[in-house]
């Protein structure tokens, strides 16, 4: 058989999925075919493919009971198809590794595209495009690394479609980023991109900010402004629950509010959530049919953590940056950088830039390891443990377990209040004093963001 990257097809009824095999074996990928669960557990046993098309019903089991193979988890693409596919199904499928879940019958123009595309793709190993940095570029993301090559992938393929978006991860780790990613890519790129803070205005002015009013005497809601365009909804889980159903209402019937003349396919809701997955409905901070309404994808971004070899990428361009706009050729001593690698980052890449950006304004040429600023603990591990030094003053014993804390419970405030024995107001006051004491400048786009903050409105579209 020809030798490349091979197709990997799981179906009981194969002979409706001839026109799918042939795109791809036109775009030289080896097809393989299966008929069953057992059949193709043995063929997985022999191969590694770079794309699996599996149905979720098959004679002898399902989908589900082959997501699991080891050979999976190489895959660039695992696509899901069935019939009549429940959304807690579909939810199940995301979590155990499905890249994409399409119900039958198949709209014969996505599927043209999506295949053509992804033959391509296959064929020639195409990796997101890079810089002059050396290191992998999407939209505002960097990354070299297994983790962030997955998560392009992932953001390319959400962008080609208009369903809403889900995406999970810990503070610090840049959804907000990945959000602008997809509008980027999207065909709505030339429409606006609206932020909206659900937990960073108060709470009696929230309605009008997301919705507009009625009588259209005041500045127009968010999902107005959005129109044509995408509306991020940072901290969806912190939007009140009765205003979680109105906006459940507005996606049923595809409307903006009272008297607005608008349909949901031209505003796309991408929500953000420290919480993962399962997570956010376990602990019932999202109602589940407004999840399973945004949630058409859900992407999840990993923690720095998980893909320390793209530090070294990360501080290149972080410090190509600084350079720019300060005008000078400041570098990075590899003991400094070793330390840096060394490093947990519970505040993920936001803390990394944070770091690096104080530690480039104390340094003369070369950053050293005298110029980089109390971190938030030593070097910590995954576990459950946090290492102190001997001369800690209780304030910043404190200040590093509070902190440990909320990274263990992904900035679930909270369960790290509850943990820690604290009011949920006091952990607010301790995190707005450890950034006060900080005072790092923001970047541009945090920078709109906390001006919506301030002003209380919501949020504007970037470029008005």
């Amino acid at each position: 058989m020809a030798q490349g990257p091979t197709a990997l097809f799981v179906d009981a009824n194969l002979e409706s999925r001839i026109a799918l095999m042939s795109r791809l074996e036109r775009g030289g990928i080896r097809v393989v075919r299966s008929a069953s669960v057992h059949e193709a557990s043995h063929l997985m046993d022999e191969l590694i493919p770079a794309l699996a098309v599996i149905a979720l019903d098959l004679p002898d089991g399902d989908a589900m009971d082959l997501l699991n193979h080891p050979a999976l988890e190489g895959t660039r693409e695992i696509i899901l198809i069935g019939d009549d596919i429940e959304p807690e199904r579909a939810r199940q499928a995301f979590l155990a590794g499905a890249s994409c879940v399409f119900s039958n019958p198949l709209k014969p123009s996505l599927i043209e595209s999506f295949f053509e595309d992804l033959a391509e793709d296959l064929r020639s190993g195409a990796a997101p495009p890079g810089n002059a940095l050396g290191i992998s570029q999407l939209g505002s993301l960097y990354g070299n690394t297994t983790a962030m090559d997955k998560l392009f992938r992932k953001l390319r393929k959400v962008a080609e479609t208009d369903a809403h978006v889900l995406l999970c991860g810990e503070s610090g780790t840049g959804k907000t980023l990945a959000a602008l990613t997809i509008h980027q890519l999207s065909s709505r790129s030339d429409g606006p991109f609206v932020s909206f803070h659900c937990g960073a205005i108060p709470s009696i002015r929230v309605e009008a900010s997301l919705f507009g009013t009625a009588d259209g005497s005041k500045e127009p809601g968010c999902l107005q402004r959005a129109f044509g365009g995408t509306l991020l909804l940072e901290d969806v889980t912190e939007l009140p629950r009765d205003l979680q159903l109105r906006l459940l209402q507005v996606l049923e019937r595809d409307g903006a509010g009272p008297g607005e003349r608008m349909s949901i396919p031209e505003v796309r809701i991408i929500g953000t959530t420290n919480h993962q997955p399962d997570d956010v409905l376990k602990s019932g901070c999202l109602r589940e049919d407004l999840y399973f309404r945004i949630a058409s994808a859900q992407v999840s971004i990993p923690p720095l953590r998980a893909h320390t070899e793209d530090i070294d990428g990360l501080a290149t361009v972080f410090l190509r940056e600084f350079n720019e706009r300060a005008g000078t050729e400041k570098s990075l001593s590899r003991d400094t950088l070793a330390i840096l690698k060394s490093y947990g980052w519970p505040g993920n890449v936001r803390e990394l830039r944070s770091v690096l950006e104080q530690a480039f304004t104390m340094a003369e040429q070369q950053i050293s390891p005298e110029h980089l600023p109390d971190f938030h603990g030593q070097p910590v591990s995954d576990g459950e443990f946090l290492q102190l030094t001997i001369g800690d003053s209780v304030q910043e014993a404190e200040k590093k377990l509070t902190l440990a804390t909320l990274a263990y419970y992904q900035g679930d405030k909270r369960k790290a209040a509850h943990t820690l024995g604290v009011s949920l107001k006091t952990l607010y006051n301790r995190i707005n004093a450890y950034r006060a004491e900080q005072r790092t400048p923001l970047a541009p786009q945090e920078l709109v963001h906390s001006e919506v903050a301030a002003q209380g409105l919501g949020g504007q579209p970037i470029g008005e």
